[in-house]
């Protein structure tokens, strides 16, 4: 099953070039556009809410929630654009300027998605009730006992 994926798919790449760079450019616009969504959408339910943050630092980095997603497809799509670039330095300043300030750009909303976020989800609450806190306990306990 691997050789003819990537029989296939290196042929793709060799011939479609051009067919591939447009739908990857159409691909990373929807995606960036479903992640201002996502913002928005997150923004206006965390405003409602006003759930109290707490300041416990101690899970900080654990999460990768949407980088992953956001972050992620940068390092995939600079390459294919970076080969459009003619090779005059201030093409390459811009290149570097627009790389820069798009990536800038995804952290922001990756901050304020993570603020209204904590702004919705109770990380703390009484006996019974479902925590953000309790919540990841859970899930990484049945994570642990699978394995």
């Amino acid at each position: 099953m691997i050789v003819p994926f990537s029989v296939l798919f290196g042929l793709l790449v060799i011939f479609g070039q051009r067919i591939i760079n447009a739908v990857i450019s159409v691909l990373t616009f929807i995606k960036g556009s479903l992640l201002v969504v996502l913002v928005l959408v997150t923004m206006m339910v965390g405003l409602k809410v006003k759930q109290p943050i707490s300041d416990d630092w101690v899970y900080i980095g654990r999460p990768l929630l949407i980088g992953t997603v956001a972050l992620g497809g940068a390092p995939f799509v600079l390459p294919v654009v970076f080969s459009k670039v003619a090779w005059r330095a201030a093409d390459m300043i811009k290149f570097s300027l627009a790389a820069v300030s798009g990536l800038l750009v995804v952290f922001v909303l990756n901050v304020l998605w993570c603020f209204y976020v904590l702004r919705i989800v109770p990380q703390t609450g009484p006996e019974g009730s479902i925590s953000l806190t309790k919540y990841v306990t859970m899930y990484f306990l049945s994570r642990v006992s699978r394995n």
